[in-house]
């Protein structure tokens, strides 16, 4: 008897579990296929980046690149020049 009610409550379980892999199945293929109309439309949507074609060396702000000297205010002047200036790039030379 007790046997029996063990494989009842087990064959229980298999056919719940069977039944949830089941729906989440179909969940996941749904959401698969709302993407597939959807990305196209966001992806359409998505604009590059411009820059304007400016450029602000750090080292025209004070920094060196010797490995010892604290180089933050240059970094924070050449940012806030960048900014200012409606964008741009900082660039970093080597060292």
């Amino acid at each position: 008897m007790k046997n029996r009610i063990i494989i009842i409550f087990l064959m229980m379980m298999f056919s719940i579990s069977a039944i949830a892999l089941a729906s989440t199945t179909t969940s996941s293929n749904a959401t698969l296929n709302a993407w597939k109309v959807v990305l196209p439309s966001v992806l359409g949507n998505i604009k590059p980046p411009t820059f304007p074609d400016h450029d602000f060396y750090i080292t025209d702000f004070g920094a060196t690149g010797n490995g010892i000297t604290n180089c933050s205010q240059a970094f924070e002047k050449a940012i806030k020049a960048c900014n200012a200036c409606g964008g741009g790039e900082v660039l970093f030379p080597a060292g």
